[in-house]
C-alpha cells in the first residue's frame, strides 16, 4: 500500500489496528467501514458517498435497497401462511461454524421467507458440533463455494437436506459473507433455494 503512494485506504473492520497506525505514520489515511449488519452497510455507503462527493448516488442506492426490503416484507406478509423451511448457512466446516441468530444472515434468511436453523443462538456466528446439527436438522443447507471434491462433515449424510439434495454451494462467499452491495442478490439466491425445497 505504501509503495502505491495511496492517499486513502478503505477497508472493513477486520484490518489490523497496528497496520492502521503504521499507515497513518506514513501519511496515508485509513477509513474503516463496518459491514457486520445491514445498518452498517447503510452507514458505510453514506460515508463513501461523502468521501467521494457522491452523496446523491449513495442515497439513490439506499433508496433502491429500502424499496427492495419493503417489497420483500410485503410479500412475506401476504404469504404468511406459507411453510418456512429451516436454513443452515455454513461459514466454515472445520471447525463447523454457522450463521447464528445475531448475524445479518439471519435477516437475509427471514427476508427470503425462511427460518434460520440457528436463529435461537444469539451469537453472530456459532461454532457448533455435528451432533447439534443432527438434533436441529435443517431443510436446506447453504455452503458458499464448497468444492465438489470436499465432502460435508461426517454425519451430515443423515440430514434430510442432504438426502433430498438441498445442499447449495453455487454462490460466491463474497455475496453472502459481508453486508454489501450484493444484498439483493443474496436474498434472491436464498429465495431460489426455498423454491427448490417447495418443489421437492
Amino acid at each position: 500500500v505504501a509503495a502505491q503512494r495511496a492517499d486513502l485506504l478503505i477497508s472493513d473492520m477486520i484490518f489490523q489496528s497496528t497496520a492502521v497506525a503504521a499507515l497513518g505514520n506514513l501519511g496515508i489515511n485509513v477509513e474503516l467501514l463496518p459491514l457486520e449488519k445491514i445498518d452498517d452497510y447503510k452507514r458505510s455507503l453514506r460515508r463513501l458517498g461523502a468521501l467521494f462527493n457522491r452523496g446523491e448516488a449513495a442515497e439513490q442506492a439506499l433508496k433502491r435497497l429500502e424499496e427492495f426490503i419493503q417489497c420483500r416484507e410485503k410479500k412475506l406478509a401476504e404469504n404468511s401462511a406459507e411453510l418456512k423451511p429451516k436454513i443452515l448457512i455454513m461459514i466454515w466446516d472445520s471447525p463447523l461454524i454457522v450463521a447464528g441468530g445475531g448475524s445479518y444472515l439471519n435477516y437475509y434468511i427471514g427476508l427470503a421467507g425462511g427460518v434460520n436453523a440457528a436463529e435461537k443462538i444469539p451469537q453472530d456466528y456459532f461454532k457448533c458440533s455435528v451432533e447439534w446439527v443432527l438434533k436441529n436438522p435443517p431443510d436446506i443447507i447453504i455452503f458458499p463455494e464448497k468444492s465438489a471434491e470436499k465432502p460435508l462433515p461426517l454425519g451430515f449424510e443423515m440430514l434430510p437436506a442432504v438426502k433430498n439434495k438441498l445442499v447449495f454451494t453455487d454462490i460466491k462467499s463474497d455475496t453472502l459473507f459481508r453486508a454489501n452491495i450484493y444484498i439483493e442478490r443474496a436474498v434472491k439466491y436464498i429465495e431460489n433455494c426455498i423454491e427448490r425445497f417447495r418443489k421437492k
